[in-house]
């Protein structure tokens, strides 16, 4: 009970910290100019966009395929992959991963191990892949100003750390298990995490990698994340150019990976409400949108987005409901 009113108060602190950076965002411009910033969006562009966001749920499904090794159908997986990406959506602290695993687990011949291990195997690929393009990104921006290089450097910091932490749990399964067992008892933590079952799901992880861990099987994940997050990327590019902004790809790549990170904060939820609107906001003026133009695209990219993540999950529930 104590642990769901935590989470209770968690989400209503983050619905406040979303209404007042929505409000904050609404009383900077006019609403005129937001409605007519809806009225120019290209059809063209918002399609493309919409088949590109769809284009990288199928490869995510593609690629749990081949991690899952049952022969498990893509129209079966591909609505769990919809749904998972759905929830991760308008859920913090990726919370929708949970639903990933759940809806497996009643599919048959899916081994829990397997769940479990292929999903860590293509969260670090999708880290190694967002790393790899935000270095490419940062390389391709030129001049930066001072915010921007302090900004680069701690994202570049964090992400390589967070990497290092998880390539050693692959590389050294047993070693990792025994400090996390001393790092448990040294902070007096080692019965309540059992109880929680945490260590006998990081083992169970860890038997997974074992079992799928080989290096065709991370490069050929690794590619599939690499492409995955171009196109999703390229999905940003194409709502901003939806409302008839002009900034380069690799401006817009740049400022897309580091949200998608932004994205893993447990501030972030609802798609990103406030949060990243106020973040999107920030990243035009730098590359100097005026600040009225950068709030109100914004606020109409971000419309179109939920359009997309509604669009895509009706469809997801309904094949989830068919198959």
């Amino acid at each position: 009970m104590r642990i769901l009113r935590g989470v209770k108060r968690g989400f209503i602190f983050q619905a406040l910290i979303a209404i007042a950076l929505i409000a904050f965002l609404l009383l900077q411009v006019p609403l005129r100019q937001i409605t007519a910033t809806l009225g120019r969006v290209s059809p063209h562009w918002t399609l493309l966009g919409f088949l590109l966001f769809a284009l990288a749920d199928a490869l995510r499904a593609l690629r749990f395929r081949r991690l899952l090794k049952v022969n498990l159908g893509f129209q079966k997986l591909f609505p769990i992959v919809i749904i998972q990406s759905f929830s991760n959506t308008i859920l913090p602290s990726r919370l929708g991963e949970l639903s990933y695993f759940f809806l497996l687990r009643d599919r048959d011949g899916v081994s829990p191990t397997y769940g479990l291990a292929s999903l860590f195997l293509a969260r670090l690929a999708d880290l190694l892949a967002i790393f790899s393009l935000f270095s490419l990104s940062v390389l391709s921006l030129g001049a930066m100003s001072d915010m921007m290089l302090r900004l680069t450097f701690t994202i570049g910091f964090l992400l390589a750390l967070i990497l290092a932490v998880l390539i050693y749990l692959v590389v050294c399964k047993k070693r990792a298990s025994a400090h996390l067992d001393a790092l448990l008892s040294r902070a007096g933590l080692s019965k309540s995490v059992r109880a929680m079952g945490f260590q006998a799901g990081v083992r169970e992880v860890l038997s997974g990698l074992e079992a799928i861990r080989s290096a065709r099987v991370f490069i050929l994940t690794l590619l599939f994340s690499i492409s995955i997050w171009i196109l999703d990327c390229s999905v940003s590019y194409c709502l901003i150019r939806a409302v008839g902004l002009s900034l380069t790809a690799n401006q817009v790549f740049y400022a897309a990976l580091v949200l998608r990170l932004l994205a893993l904060l447990p501030i972030h939820f609802l798609g990103g409400l406030g949060t990243l609107d106020v973040s999107w906001a920030f990243f035009l003026s730098l590359f100097g949108v005026t600040k009225q133009e950068a709030i109100s695209s914004t606020l109409a990219t971000h419309s179109i987005f939920y359009v997309y993540v509604f669009l895509l999950a009706a469809y997801g529930f309904y094949a989830l409901r068919e198959a």
